[in-house]
């Protein structure tokens, strides 16, 4: 018995579903016709001019026109893999990434690409200064019993992942009592 072969011409590969083969079906689903050139500039240009063309500049953002991942941040395929978009204006336009350093958006866009929008920064600085959970928790300043989060009033708890996370000693206490009165 023998296979056929995906219905997109010039395609060798064993047709699957649709009568396309497993990656014009995925292309299927994300884009549509599977047939069609998705990104025309790709193979024109310079790199630079291919990265700048999927950039749309105005008096704000510079906002990342093409292909993002799942949070947002803008994707750029290059020759031998794909890299976060912000990062590639970065290099072009002010130098390299520190080591152990990442770019925080200021704006708060993870589609922005502008580098007057971001700012190195350790991934602490970043992670605290965004929305996420851990940046919450850091930003309060009493205890969901009304308790002030002071030096002596704060008991923090090491982590086994080498994290930590921080108590209200008077509620810690006031526990204890409950505890040992029952």
């Amino acid at each position: 018995m023998s296979k056929s072969t995906c219905a997109v011409q010039d395609c060798e590969r064993a047709a699957r579903t649709r009568g396309w083969c497993q990656k014009h079906y995925e292309r299927w689903l994300k884009h549509g016709d599977p047939t069609k050139t998705l990104n025309p500039s790709r193979v024109d240009g310079t790199p630079e001019d291919r990265f700048w063309s999927k950039v749309h500049k105005s008096e704000g953002c510079w906002e990342w026109t093409d292909g993002k991942n799942r949070q947002g941040y803008g994707r750029f395929t290059e020759m031998f893999g794909t890299r976060l978009a912000h990062r590639i204006a970065w290099e072009m336009l002010v130098g390299s990434i520190t080591q152990g350093m990442t770019l925080d958006h200021l704006c708060r866009n993870p589609g922005c690409v502008r580098p007057s929008h971001l700012e190195e920064a350790t991934i602490k600085v970043n992670v605290l200064r965004g929305d996420g959970i851990s940046a919450q928790n850091a930003r309060k300043t009493h205890c969901k019993r009304g308790h002030e989060f002071t030096t002596e009033n704060t008991l923090i708890r090491s982590k086994a992942n080498g994290g930590s996370s921080r108590a209200c000693r008077t509620c810690e206490h006031d526990r204890y009592i409950r505890n040992r009165s029952a």
